[in-house]
């Protein structure tokens, strides 16, 4: 079991619940293959919902507040809303955060909402 405050060495292979057994209600990793976890990820505001419209969502969160409503700009550092996690976040081109979070994370869908775990 993994805590927030030990550093504890951990094989992602063992199962999709085995980080947080029974501290959350939906699984802490997503299932990619058999035997092939990886994070959930999109959250940029973090809320523990990703999502690219409606109240609080993440698309807003990385275009007005991350790049101040500037579309061409881009922020160096891996910050919240780098989602594709390559230490640049920008709105548009190419490797662009929007599209990783509209095609990737919520499959091309802009009403989807996807829920994150909570513990």
């Amino acid at each position: 079991t993994l805590a927030k405050t030990i550093t504890t060495s951990f094989n992602f292979a063992n199962g999709s619940t085995a980080p947080f057994p029974g501290a959350v209600s939906n699984a802490p990793m997503a299932t990619i293959n058999p035997n092939v976890y990886g994070m959930w990820g999109g959250d940029a505001n973090g809320n523990k919902a990703t999502r690219y419209s409606g109240p609080s969502n993440d698309e807003n969160y990385l275009l007005n507040t991350v790049l101040g409503g500037n579309k061409g700009t881009f922020v160096n550092g891996y910050k919240n809303a780098d989602l594709n996690l390559n230490g640049v976040v920008k709105y548009s081109g190419p490797n662009n955060d929007e599209n990783v979070l509209l095609n990737t994370i919520l499959s091309g869908s802009k009403s989807l909402i996807l829920t994150q775990p909570t513990f």
